[in-house]
């Protein structure tokens, strides 16, 4: 599953444009609930892969709060909350999940262009285009204070002078965002929230932007997985980790539609958004490269993409000293982390579904 670094930008932004079309003009029953299961549920659960590597498990416990404490605590509270919290109360809570989840979306779409950039040989992103990218993220959050039915899941009827003035003020934010782009992908993270301005309907609006977003991960978990071209894949461990994977996914999907019934059912089903929560923390952790281990462990697992251009074997990923460890870290900590050669990009995290 290797990708040429100049087809990268290419192949992210068919998968993107793809995604969020498909649900515009495909009938709901026409085959697309299998699709939005693979771009929701399996790309939450395709987080679950990325811990079969030895180096992100120590990374994991060495991080404790960041890969046990917050994944705990976000999972018990969500399921509390869930479980206690009269109708209204907790369809007001979902908007705010739902609000995460848009910016979690523009967070990958950001370390993406940046990626795109890095795999092309130009310029790093700049703070303008990324301010630009994180705007979108805003207005799409306010087109959805505008229209919070479009979740299927939030049933609050704003004013109609609130409604007017979210989606006039997240129209102005998008097109601000827009003239300030000019690489192609950039532009598209910018644009990536348009749906939920133009259409009120689930499966066009935020059925698209999940599935787009869903793809974009799982080409990328797919591409770390698969490693540099001269390792040879594993089939039978291949099998066994996508079973894995499925079965996860459709405990998730079981779970996402408790949302109704007694109080041991909603708490089901906010454990199941405490799971969605803890994959944006951890690909947050994950995936931000201007962090050592990061630049470190995906270096070595993309580095077509990440090496300079003109270095393919990954020889621009330099070693530098590492301060002594703290009292406090094993010997089972990560290991020292390497330099770029050139400047890092930043995060590319994902998920959230529906």
């Amino acid at each position: 599953m290797v990708v040429d670094r100049r087809r990268f930008p290419w192949i992210v932004g068919a998968v993107t444009v793809g995604g969020l079309v498909i649900p515009a003009v495909a009938a709901p029953g026409s085959g697309l609930m299998p699709l939005l299961f693979v771009g929701s549920s399996v790309h939450v659960a395709a987080t679950f892969a990325l811990f079969t590597f030895a180096d992100v498990r120590r990374h994991a416990r060495a991080n404790p709060r960041r890969y046990l404490i917050a994944p705990l605590a976000l999972t018990i509270a969500a399921a509390t909350t869930a479980a206690l919290l009269p109708s209204y109360a907790l369809q007001a809570t979902l908007l705010g999940f739902f609000g995460w989840q848009l910016w979690h979306y523009q967070q990958q779409n950001l370390g993406l262009a940046a990626l795109a950039a890095r795999a092309l040989g130009q310029p790093p992103l700049t703070s303008t285009e990324r301010r630009s990218i994180k705007t979108a993220a805003i207005a799409g959050i306010l087109a959805l204070v505008a229209h919070p039915q479009v979740t299927q899941l939030v049933d609050i009827r704003p004013p109609a002078a609130l409604t007017m003035a979210a989606h006039a003020a997240a129209w102005v934010l998008l097109a601000t965002a827009l003239l300030t782009q000019r690489r192609p992908l950039a532009v598209l993270a910018v644009a990536f929230p348009l749906p939920l301005l133009l259409t009120t309907s689930p499966y066009a609006a935020l059925g698209g932007m999940t599935l787009a977003h869903g793809l974009q991960y799982l080409l990328l978990v797919g591409l770390v997985l698969a490693g540099p071209a001269e390792k040879s894949a594993r089939i039978p461990e291949a099998t066994l980790l996508l079973t894995a994977v499925l079965a996860i996914a459709g405990g998730l999907t079981t779970a996402a539609h408790l949302h109704h019934g007694p109080a041991a059912t909603r708490a089901v089903f906010g454990a199941y958004l405490g799971i969605v929560m803890t994959h944006f923390v951890v690909d947050a952790g994950l995936w931000r490269f201007r962090d050592p281990f990061p630049r470190q462990w995906l270096g070595r697992r993309l580095p077509t993409l990440l090496a300079p251009v003109g270095d393919t074997s990954g020889a621009g990923i330099q070693s530098q000293a590492c301060q002594r460890p703290t009292a406090s870290a094993t010997s089972g900590s990560t290991p020292a982390p390497p330099r770029w050669s050139s400047p890092a990009s930043p995060k590319v995290p994902s998920t959230a579904t529906r």
